[in-house]
């Protein structure tokens, strides 16, 4: 399969591959029992069977089903990750996103007839471990968002706890963000879970940068979403260090990175906060040394009242640069690499602020400020 590449695209021709090699594939005739919007042009349906007594087998976040439907006097089959948690055996879930010139997704969104389908049992052997021993982070593109559902919903259905699950969600637009209040109340209740939302923006090789390097050498890396996606989410941390074991992808294709690994080159890292840091830095102490004083400033140093506040937001302003270490030692909740980029930028106005209370070094925590 891998040397033809076939089935290894959208997989919708697996179970016709796997007849022809003398495996039977068993087809469950379903029928829609709710639909529910999850946003907007995407609906979540729930799919049972019409034979009341039929049971489905437990699932993995990840594996996925073939729907087929009689469409236009043909059989028109799509591959569909399984969206429920995972121990649910009643009806088998999915989640659609309508497409403009998608001959199935028109089918199933319109709501003139009654909707008979049928669907195999799940595909697919690679999965989300939600109960790993290592921390996990998975890296979710457009509908790629569909397993890490169904690993959401099963960590809260069997009120699991693991090292750490962390989510990182690109999407075009915000009217795309799928199941994101749903989301947002299991995080809530689940503080190892974490979620940052990209919209309209394709995260970039130095994002990816600065998460390899605010996480430990044993995280397990998910990938899912579109291939261009998968592709260039994949190469990127193999450029990063991160070895092939510690990525998984959920498909049956290898990722193109895997077939010809790039080079591993560090990618370049934006410095600018260094430089204007120490810019900022060498030019305190330039007027310092030299007594370059502003003659309005200094006397306006001298009033109580004025060194009352601006000592305030001194103090604060040292008060919020241990937010992020605290962060980084006691809690998941938040995403630490977002937190780090305000901890090092707002470092490099240490000076500017020293300099609006005092412009001298002094004493106590202002030298310490200017440490920071």
């Amino acid at each position: 399969m891998l040397a033809t590449e076939a089935c290894t695209q959208c997989g919708s021709c697996a179970p016709y591959l796997h007849e022809l090699l003398g495996k039977k594939i068993n087809w469950t005739t379903v029928e829609i029992s709710q639909i529910k919007s999850v946003a907007t042009d995407i609906k979540a349906f729930k799919l049972t069977a019409k034979n009341k007594k039929s049971q489905f087998d437990a699932h993995q976040p990840g594996q996925y089903i073939l729907v087929k439907a009689y469409i236009n006097e043909q059989w028109v089959t799509r591959p569909y990750a399984l969206s429920a948690a995972r121990s649910t055996t009643t009806y088998r879930e999915i989640i659609v996103r309508k497409k403009p010139d998608g001959v199935f997704t028109q089918w199933l969104f319109d709501g003139a007839a009654v909707k008979t389908m049928q669907i195999t049992d799940f595909q697919g052997t690679a999965y989300i471990d939600i109960r790993s021993k290592y921390k996990s982070f998975c890296f979710s593109g457009g509908t790629g968002i569909t397993p890490i559902i169904s690993a959401c919903r099963s960590i809260k259905q069997e009120k699991l706890s693991n090292a750490g699950f962390q989510i990182d969600y690109s999407v075009s637009e915000a009217s795309h963000i799928a199941c994101k209040q749903e989301l947002q109340r299991i995080i809530k209740q689940h503080p190892f879970i974490s979620l940052n939302m990209r919209v309209g923006q394709r995260i970039s090789l130095v994002d990816i940068a600065d998460i390899v390097r605010a996480h430990d050498s044993d995280m397990q890396y998910y990938v899912i979403g579109p291939n261009q996606f998968e592709n260039y989410v994949y190469k990127a941390l193999l450029s990063c260090g991160v070895t092939e074991n510690a990525i998984n992808n959920l498909k049956e294709k290898p990722l193109t990175a895997k077939l010809q690994p790039p080079p591993k080159t560090v990618p370049s890292v934006n410095r600018s906060y260094t430089y204007i840091g120490m810019l900022l830095f060498f030019t305190f102490l330039i007027q310092e040394w030299f007594n370059l004083k502003i003659p309005m400033l200094e006397a306006l140093q001298e009033d109580e009242s004025y060194k009352r506040w601006t000592g305030f937001i001194v103090l604060s302003f040292i008060a919020f640069q241990w937010y992020y270490p605290i962060k980084q030692i006691f809690s998941f909740k938040e995403n630490l690499f977002y937190w780090r980029k305000i901890h090092k930028y707002n470092g490099v106005i240490a000076p500017i602020i020293l300099y609006v209370h005092s412009t001298s070094i002094g004493y106590a925590y202002l030298s310490y400020l200017l440490r920071i």
